[in-house]
């Protein structure tokens, strides 16, 4: 059977990853937040995303987090 990805638009991340798309255009969290969510989706259901591009997201997402404002 196809594969059913459920997003639950009460979750805070999807909350915040809506406010911030809101918030005009795409910036690197928000893409990487995205692009994060849905290999956490595949880990989760099985499916094996490329670890090497998986990584690279974490460490973005994670200098992206640590950036002093």
């Amino acid at each position: 059977p196809p594969r059913i990805l459920e997003v639950n638009p009460r979750h805070a991340i999807i909350r915040n990853l809506a406010a911030r798309a809101q918030g005009g255009g795409a910036d690197a969290v928000l893409t990487d937040a995205v692009t994060l969510l849905f290999e956490n989706a595949m880990l989760a259901d099985g499916i094996h995303p490329n670890p090497s591009e998986m990584a690279q997201n974490v460490q973005r997402m994670m200098e992206l987090a640590t950036r002093l404002s």
